[in-house]
């Protein structure tokens, strides 16, 4: 028979510690640095590691629980803290800790190196051991509370806590974290959650037929541990994991019918004739698998009964585990039986009559309650219904009913449609409902809901003046106008509806149309006003019959109010000495308005001071202008950027060699130029008709011209006024 496999399955868990406080039990005499307990401590109940019975464990300072007690052959041994390798650690693995027996065959809560001296212990810190729970369901619990790591002994929010547990009977292991201090400068702060067979080795066959550790899957893993925690430095907060042996396990369940009378119990089996009364509706028993190691013990985890009187029955459940230990466990269970099968339907509402009949007024609401004997569980209820409306049979709206757990609820609201002209007839409902009971039975009732009319309508009325009305609902004949006269109308059921009397009395009226629109308006006459007509609007006029056949004379009285955007700039053209543009809305007609720039931008308000970008030539300005009638109209305005630049120095040395020895003029976009030279009596001593002409301080006749004032006159065009001349004039000094 197969126990254990040789596998462990390990899975993160909820961080739920038995012990929240990490200290109950026995406070373990663990205060010196890298310490064993001083003795083995027995386990008090069957505890199956890695398939092999344990029998006694110790304690390490370093946050493990070692099974290889019979390692322990130099009395008070230490507690290696010193490694570097994963596990698992076969013999001569470098970077294990050493001596190495006495550190495998062991589970690690967190194997780390820690410093549990007394001098660094305060109030319940230390290391406990205690024992939680009653046979079958007890556990081991080790605990590590507030134990600082090495080398961060003073630091004492550094702490570690965490909390080794194991199972009797599952044999599974746990460990709760409830805080992991780390300090990196010792030993890189290095730790291990897992669990480690006692050699290290992949597991093997047992040859021994009566050993518990027969079946052990071959080549299965010397070690386990969650993924990322073998040998780790990170701190944790709040984790839990479990380690699960895998096998197979045996179950045995026996059910017994217990008789209060004196008859003997019963064992449920799959002939059970003459165990109910003829009214039993049978009985059976789903059998699972059988038991492959007890095959005359067919494993019931179910029965199925349906008995005729109060009977009571108890199960038993045998379990084994993988210890191959057996565990009995009981429980029992009562069956009331009710033989009846009535079943009715509670009217509920405004009124009651007989349960089965409900007369209430349109607009309420009325609950159908659905009774039964307490002992007869329905699995099964369908409910139906007919509508009978004012006499003719109507489909039934499924939205009118409102189903729940305890009955159905009617819906019936007020029907705006309905008036007096129905009289008396009714608004009929039948319910129905078919019900099957858990015990097998099944029945039906049915009920009638009559509604009846109520409302509140208003009869409106309207005559010309001079004409007379007469009501019939009072008999009454009235002239003028009136509003509030109302007769009660009395039907059964207490369902009294009032009509209500609105008279208008109409004279001839004269109205007049008055109509305000930024477009051409098209009225009841079929012309289209292009203007208003504010000064002739008498002349506008239609002869009406309202809807009470009175006269009515409208006339129509309209005014137009044109939109036209325009927008108004001081200046057409603009150069490098004038780059702001003031712009004005002198829109006609317009109540807001929205500037858009070049940009993308945008701007509301009246007056813009837009200043134009120098490396544009022009700039586009739109106004777009909104009227209080609902018309937009755009305007737009180019913005035209002469870049010429035109400069003449006012003093040049000719016989300078190093510059400033010439003059003329220094332009920009310049097409064509003169340039005349005349000195102080007015002869001219220079004349060119090159754009980019200069003059060397000679005269005409080639000789250097005499220092002084010289007067001069250069006449040009651009490219952006070709058809212009420009004239300036100006001085210039000769020095020499």
């Amino acid at each position: 028979m197969e126990y254990f496999n040789g596998i462990y399955t390990v899975e993160q868990v909820p961080f739920d510690p038995p012990d929240p406080s990490f200290s109950r039990g026995t406070r373990m005499p663990i205060t010196t640095d890298d310490d064993f307990s001083p003795s083995p401590t027995d386990i008090p109940f069957a505890f199956f590691f890695f398939g092999v019975r344990k029998t006694n464990f110790r304690l390490g300072a370093n946050g493990l629980v070692t099974f290889a007690t019979d390692q322990f052959t130099d009395g008070y041994p230490t507690c290696p803290w010193l490694y570097s390798a994963p596990i698992p650690w076969p013999d001569n693995t470098p970077g294990a800790p050493t001596p190495l027996a006495r550190m495998r065959d062991a589970i690690y809560g967190i194997y780390e190196d820690t410093h549990p001296l007394a001098s660094y212990m305060s109030g319940n810190q230390g290391i406990y051991y205690g024992i939680q729970g009653e046979f079958p369901c007890r556990k081991i619990i080790c605990s590590w509370n507030g134990v600082p790591p090495y080398a961060g002994s003073s630091n004492l929010n550094n702490r570690c806590s965490y909390q080794i547990v194991c199972y009797e009977g599952s044999n599974i292991i746990e460990v709760h974290v409830r805080r992991r201090g780390v300090d990196l400068t010792w030993q890189n702060g290095v730790g291990i959650i897992g669990i480690q067979n006692a050699t290290g080795l992949p597991q093997e066959n047992d040859p021994n037929p009566m050993s518990s550790t027969h079946f052990v899957a071959e080549g299965s893993p010397a070690a386990f541990f969650p993924e990322g925690l073998n040998t780790f430095n990170t701190p944790l907060d709040s984790v839990a994991y479990r380690f699960t042996p895998q096998g197979h396990t045996n179950t045995m369940c026996e059910w017994y019918r217990i008789f209060d009378d004196g008859r003997d119990s019963v064992v449920l089996g799959e002939d059970m004739a003459g165990l109910n009364d003829s009214l039993a509706c049978g009985y059976s028993v789903p059998l699972n698998p059988m038991d492959p190691a007890d095959p005359d013990h067919p494993t019931r985890t179910s029965a199925i009964v349906k008995p005729t009187e109060p009977s009571k029955y108890v199960v038993h459940l045998k379990f084994r585990n993988s210890n191959n230990d057996w565990y009995d466990l009981y429980d029992t269970i009562f069956i009331g039986m009710d033989t009846s099968n009535d079943l009715s339907i509670k009217l509920h509402g405004n009124s009651y009559d007989n349960g089965h009949r409900l007369d209430i007024c349109r607009g309420d609401e009325a609950f159908a309650e659905l009774t039964h004997p307490p002992l007869q569980v329905p699995v099964n209820i369908r409910w139906s219904a007919d509508r009978m409306l004012y006499g003719t049979l109507v489909p039934f709206t499924d939205s009118l009913l409102l189903t729940d757990t305890t009955g159905l609820r009617v819906a019936l609201l007020h029907d705006e449609s309905y008036s007096s002209s129905y009289g008396d007839k009714t608004d009929s409902i039948w319910l129905r409902v078919s019900v099957d009971f858990m015990s097998g039975c099944s029945n039906f009732d049915s009920a009638l809901i009559r509604i009846f009319p109520t409302f509140d309508t208003v009869d409106r009325v309207g005559i010309c003046a001079g004409e007379t009305f007469t009501w019939g609902h009072n008999g009454q004949t009235y002239t003028q106008s009136v509003n509030g006269p109302s007769v009660t109308l009395h039907t059964i059921a207490g369902c009294d509806s009032v009509v209500r009397l609105d008279l208008t009395v109409f004279d001839s009226t004269r109205y007049i149309d008055i109509v305000d629109d930024c477009k051409p308006y098209l009225w009841i006459n079929g012309v289209t006003y292009s203007e208003s007509n504010t000064a002739t609007f008498a002349s506008d006029t239609l002869h009406l019959v309202n809807q009470w056949g009175c006269d009515s004379v409208v006339q129509l009285k309209f005014t137009l109010h044109p939109l036209e955007a325009r927008i108004y700039s001081p200046r057409d053209k603009y150069d490098f000495d004038h780059l702001e543009a003031l712009l004005t809305d002198v829109s006609i007609g317009a109540g807001s308005h929205i500037w858009l720039l070049p940009d993308g931008s945008e701007s509301q308000l009246d007056e813009l001071h837009y200043n134009i970008p120098v490396d544009l030539d022009s700039a586009l300005i739109r106004l777009v202008a909104f009227s209080e009638y609902g018309c937009v109209d755009t305007a737009s305005l180019l913005l035209l950027l002469n870049k010429e630049s035109f400069w003449v120095p006012n003093i040049f040395m000719p016989d300078n060699p190093d510059g400033n020895n010439r003059f003329g003029s220094v332009s920009i976009r310049t097409l064509q130029q003169q340039m005349l030279i005349y000195d102080r009596t007015g002869r001219l001593v220079f004349s060119c008709d090159e754009p980019d002409c200069q003059w060397d301080g000679r005269d005409r006749q080639g000789r250097p011209c005499p220092q002084g004032a010289y007067v001069w006159v250069i006449r040009y065009t651009n490219q952006y006024d070709p058809a212009s001349t420009h004239v300036r004039k100006g001085t210039v000094t000769l020095l020499r």
